[in-house]
Formats: structure tokens, sequence, C-alpha cells
């Protein structure tokens, strides 16, 4: 006899129901905080200023920030057990940070890579 469909069935596995009830893929914390490298990486890539001309350039101008955002950005793109104790606490710092800044979504990916 062929066997019966259970894919309506409601039951669903413990450490795979998020706090909306639906099914999700649980993560570790180490994948998390690889996560939130990617996602402010790329935030940063997306928002990153351009050199322009340096020359035309005051201390001011977004393009002075240019040389600081991609530092972080590759900071945050080395792997985590390449990075030394003191980079892998400034960028726990800058995850919590972040964390906190979107967790209200009041702000645009600009301001928040500004920040």
């Amino acid at each position: 006899p062929p066997l019966a469909d259970n894919s309506s069935s409601s039951i669903k596995p413990l450490d795979t129901i998020s706090s909306s009830g639906n099914r999700s893929m649980t993560a570790s914390p180490s994948e998390v905080e690889e996560d939130d490298d990617q996602k402010i990486a790329s935030l940063l890539g997306d928002h990153m200023p351009s050199t322009g001309d340096m020359m035309m350039q005051t201390q001011s101008s977004p393009g002075s920030l240019f040389p600081h955002f991609m530092s972080l950005r590759l900071l945050l793109l080395k792997p985590s057990v390449r990075r030394t104790p003191e980079e892998n606490e400034l960028l726990d710092i800058l995850k919590k940070s972040f964390r906190g800044y979107t967790k209200d979504n009041k702000r645009t990916g600009a301001e928040l890579a500004s920040l």
C-alpha cells in the first residue's frame, strides 16, 4: 500500500521552529557572527564613498573616508581565526552596535554605513 502523505502534518521538530512558528534553519553562534560580518561588509561596499580626485578632497569630504571603509571591509572579510584578538574585539563591538542600530529599522543603509 502507498505511504500516507504527512507533508501537511502540523508536528514540527522543536529545533527548527522559529519564534513566528515557521520552519527555519538553526544557526550556530559562529555562523551568526559570520553572517553579520558579511552583512556589514556588503553594506560598506554598497555605500563606500568614491575615491574621486584625491587632490580635490578635504579632510571632511566623504571620499576621505574611503581608506577607512576599505580597511574595515577587508578586516570583516578576513577569517576570524586569522584576526588578532584585538581585531576580533574591535569587530565584536562594531557588530553589537550594528545589531542595535538595525533593530529598529529606522536607519537607511547609507546612514548605517556612515555610523
